[in-house]
């Protein structure tokens, strides 16, 4: 199965590696998808905040910031949190480490080498999971802004009533009154 939509996806290749960096962007653009790419992790940053990626394949290790810095930060900033980000490393194949990067932040870990096929449909994969989290937070919004109006309305509702209430006691004071004023 292939991404519904490439052409409106954001991707952001991060690697030192020139060779890597050219050869999965040209399987991605080749998909379809709109690719940028970055050698470093503080360009990395930078694209992020310019661009808003739906997706980054960010390599580990790389002079200067290295990935699992360039993740933390990336989650830790409100804006740039619902990026998805998954490593893309020939480096650190340990389990532990896999399990480090995922504790960064990383929402998957990509082994590399890995065949242009395999990539393209890891990608399409992690994107159709990336598109149904950011559905999934559209619909949390939507609902919580529903739930504060029916709240509201509810309040505005009760306090209506209460005002009726207080209303009608007055009222029947008022009858009273008059009743009592023509014995």
């Amino acid at each position: 199965m292939t991404n519904p939509s490439p052409s409106l996806t954001r991707i952001l290749v991060v690697d030192d590696n020139p060779v890597t960096v050219e050869s999965s962007c040209r399987v991605l653009i080749q998909a379809g998808y709109e690719v940028r790419k970055a050698f470093n992790g503080t360009d990395a940053l930078r694209a992020v905040k310019e661009h808003h990626p739906d997706l980054i394949l960010l390599d580990r290790e790389m002079p200067g910031i290295s990935g699992l810095d360039v993740c933390r930060q990336i989650k830790e900033d409100p804006a740039l949190a619902g990026t998805f980000v998954v490593f893309a490393s020939a480096t650190r194949l340990e389990v532990e480490e896999q399990v480090r990067g995922l504790d960064a932040g990383a929402d998957g870990y990509i082994v590399r080498p890995i065949g242009n096929e395999e990539l393209r449909a890891r990608v399409d994969a992690y994107v159709r999971i990336a598109k149904l989290n950011r559905q999934l937070e559209l619909r949390t919004r939507e609902l919580q802004e529903a739930n504060q109006v029916l709240t509201d309305s509810r309040r505005a509702a009760l306090s209506l009533m209460e005002d009726a209430l207080r209303s009608n006691e007055l009222l029947a004071r008022a009858s009273d009154a008059l009743r009592e004023s023509e014995i």
